[in-house]
């Protein structure tokens, strides 16, 4: 009876935790069994989403910015559901979209280069935080470099209703004849106009993220 007594005595001890449980590094989300592929088009499909629900406030803030007037976000907004129809608020969504599939998907993929093969994690896992900031502000710098084109022919697709309403003809069928007509005019090179801005912003927002 006193061998039993001690065994259940002994057994009823909790069990120290060990280091792999006392202390977990964060690692960020698991894309283990995802390959490159499949990462990129979540990631792109994902962004696209999001731009749905957002985009009516990209085009009404382009309006403003364009439209030297004093009317304000919902009466531009109004405006433009009146005088174009609901798809108006959604002219250049294509653009939009095909912005994000290139934009987050070279985002990631410069972000993951970064972080293993250039800064590279501590030998515990960890990621420190000033080697995460720049690498994100790298990333979306690098990404928005690349997707910068895209940025051009949405602003030309949103300022197109504008066009039309002033009576002036219109520009352009559709985004892939933006495209086209947006390099013939400007050229390889030209295509990249504005660039410079754009990738600061996209920085600071992925140092934000």
């Amino acid at each position: 009876s006193y061998l039993f007594s001690f065994m259940m005595s002994s057994s009823s001890k909790p069990t120290p935790p060990t280091p792999s449980s006392s202390k977990k590094a964060s690692k960020g989300p698991n894309t283990a069994g995802l390959s490159f592929g499949t990462t990129y088009v979540l990631g792109g499909v994902s962004a696209c989403t999001a731009e749905l629900v957002v985009y009516p406030m990209d085009m009404i803030k382009t309006r403003l910015q364009i439209n030297h007037t004093k009317a304000g976000m919902f009466s531009t907004g109004g405006n433009i559901i009146k005088q174009e129809g609901l798809s108006g608020l959604y002219m250049g969504f294509s653009a939009a979209c095909y912005r994000h599939l290139i934009y987050s998907g070279t985002r990631y993929f410069a972000y993951q280069i970064l972080r293993e093969k250039v800064f590279q994690r501590n030998a515990d896992g960890s990621f420190p935080i000033w080697k995460s900031a720049i690498a994100a502000m790298s990333a979306g710098a690098i990404g928005q470099f690349v997707a910068s084109p895209t940025d051009l022919v949405k602003v030309q697709m949103q300022t197109e209703g504008f066009r039309t309403l002033k009576g002036e003809p219109k520009l352009y069928n559709g985004t892939f004849h933006c495209f086209a007509s947006m390099y013939n005019k400007l050229g390889f090179i030209g295509m990249w106009r504005g660039w410079f801005p754009n990738v600061q912003r996209a920085a600071l927002v992925q140092l934000g993220d």
